[in-house]
């Protein structure tokens, strides 16, 4: 779990960032409300950050009205990159030890409404790239809009800036999921048997993630056949490339790239016994430390890293370097794997992902069993 850690004397702040998202009546604003009721109760300082785009519609400032489309986008690129900063600023100087921010759409929801070539040039305007912004948030909880269920729930009544019909509803969905895909920890929220399912769906991510009672790392993991290859992906995705470099406290840095540019982390993971189930605690580092962290490593692996989502569900595709291969003796080794918050929730795995066997739990899978040693 990445936090902003503050240090305050001799004590550590932990800082919390979760950025919830969706499509059109999504039921973001009660989820909010779930999550700050239930984690008030737990002793945490919950801070939410309303969304932008609502707030300038609803005082009178339109696109394509009193000003043009990517203007409109500048204006909430730049309103929302300063009260980010206010309320993180905020939250830095209140005295209570556990404080969770919740943002009401993060900075990549604007990626949904612009042409790629307008997104790339908000990018360089404010000097930003994808990955950094994906560093500004713990985690993603994009709940997909009512406009996808099978009852008359969808409505627009309870926000006056939104005019969508449900066709509308469901592609800027999926546009707003597509603009998050490829960050470490994106959690899609499917309309289930109730809204008060889904709601419960939400919270129960939050405290995953928070470590309520402890920060576990649930996931599943498949062998995929060594002949698949990106061109056979037919949905959306995202590559990066990851270097993980293991230490001899058991701890693993990594540093992932995409588009260029490069974030570092620090994790930690211990077993609790529990098939496919680990204790996990994780950390921003910065590019100083992961170098001289790097040089103390005693393993090392290379692989590259394709995100996607299918039937509401997120994976992440490892395809490791041929040298990786003691663990598929037919060739390259290629791994699905996919986070969950209960290790009882059912994959949907694409039809079109020849997986050979699931290998949940299986020790000769995990990375650094795979690692080669440095000399």
């Amino acid at each position: 779990m990445d936090v902003v850690l503050i240090m305050k004397g001799n004590s550590m702040k932990q800082i919390y960032r979760f950025c919830i998202t969706g499509g059109p009546c999504a039921g973001k604003s009660t989820g909010m409300s779930k999550i700050r009721s239930k984690l008030h109760d737990l002793g945490y300082l919950v801070i939410t950050v309303p969304e932008m785009a609502t707030e300038l519609i609803s005082s009178g400032i339109t696109p394509n009205g009193s000003t043009s489309f990517y203007e409109f986008q500048e204006c909430i690129m730049e309103g929302q990159l300063a009260r980010e900063q206010a309320y993180l600023t905020f939250a830095e100087k209140v005295m209570n030890q556990k404080v969770v921010i919740l943002f009401d759409r993060g900075l990549k929801d604007n990626k949904a409404y612009c042409k790629e070539s307008e997104w790339i040039d908000l990018l360089e305007q404010f000097n930003l790239s994808d990955t950094a912004i994906n560093c500004r948030y713990d985690a993603i909880i994009h709940l997909r809009t009512a406009a996808f269920g099978e009852d008359d729930s969808y409505t627009t009544i309870n926000n006056s800036a939104r005019k969508e019909t449900k066709e509308e509803a469901r592609a800027l969905c999926e546009k707003t999921l597509n603009a998050w895909n490829g960050h470490p920890h994106l959690h899609v929220i499917e309309n289930q048997n109730s809204f008060e399912h889904k709601m419960a769906h939400v919270v129960g991510v939050i405290l995953h993630h928070l470590g309520e009672p402890e920060p576990l790392e649930i996931e599943k993991k498949f062998v995929v056949d060594s002949s698949f290859c990106l061109e056979k992906i037919p949905v959306n995705y995202v590559v990066s490339s990851i270097e993980q470099h293991y230490l001899s406290d058991k701890s693993r840095v990594r540093s992932r790239t995409e588009g260029g540019v490069s974030v570092y982390t620090r994790t930690w993971k211990h077993s609790t016994g529990r098939k496919g189930v680990r204790i996990e605690r994780e950390e921003n580092i910065t590019g100083r430390e992961y170098r001289m962290l790097k040089n103390e490593a005693i393993s090392s692996l290379h692989k590259k890293r394709v995100c996607f989502v299918y039937d509401h569900q997120y994976f992440e595709l490892d395809f490791f370097e041929k040298e990786y291969a003691c663990a598929q003796k037919n060739g390259a080794l290629i791994l699905l794997e996919i986070e969950l918050t209960s290790i009882d929730t059912k994959v949907r795995i694409p039809p079109w992902l020849p997986v050979i066997e699931e290998v949940t739990g299986d020790n000769e899978y995990d990375n650094i069993q795979l690692s080669l040693p440095l000399n």
